[in-house]
């Protein structure tokens, strides 16, 4: 039936329809572009005001930063203060400790005459004078020094005779560890 239109119809209603099509591709195209459009506005909306929430966020923690301040301090000066008393509690010797871990290897029939413990008694050799009863009780005594972990270079210097409960005096030398006063 089209082809019984004259020529100059034909021409006119495929012209028709090439122009529909292209009124519905731009109207396609802005639609679309005004979509595209929509969706940025959208999102820079979006992202300004989550922009906005974060600096505040940040302006109000350095607010309270500022209100920590004092106590940051403290804490800073008392982690310093912690380390000094480390420092200072490691180097600190406990001569009870030293005293006690020798009383130890006292076997019985022996008695401690007298013990100075200082700084030196680590690192020179420790003279101890020790009254004894018999010579099994001297022999146990150097035995239980030269087994011990705290002491070394264990030598008996002198015995001298004397009288009462203890007869014998010995005098022995030995090298104390730092490890005896811990």
């Amino acid at each position: 039936m089209i082809n019984l239109l004259p020529g100059e119809h034909k021409k006119q209603i495929r012209a028709a329809r090439t122009n529909v099509l292209l009124v519905r591709y731009n109207l396609l195209i802005i639609f679309s572009v005004a979509f595209i459009a929509g969706a940025i506005g959208f999102s820079f909306l979006y992202l300004a005001s989550a922009r906005q929430v974060a600096t505040d966020a940040i302006e109000g923690n350095v607010n309270k930063e500022g209100s920590y301040a004092a106590v940051k301090t403290e804490a800073d000066s008392f982690r310093g203060e912690l380390a000094n008393a480390k420092v200072i509690l490691d180097g600190q010797t406990s001569y009870a400790k030293a005293a006690l871990n020798i009383a130890k290897l006292l076997p019985p029939g022996t008695a401690l005459g007298e013990l100075k413990l200082d700084q030196q008694s680590f690192v020179a050799p420790l003279i101890l004078s020790v009254n004894v009863t018999n010579e099994q009780a001297a022999s146990q005594l150097i035995k239980n020094f030269k087994e011990s972990p705290y002491f070394s270079a264990v030598t008996k210097n002198k015995i001298s005779i004397g009288t009462g409960a203890y007869p014998y005096t010995m005098e022995i030398s030995v090298m104390m560890n730092k490890a005896a006063a811990q």
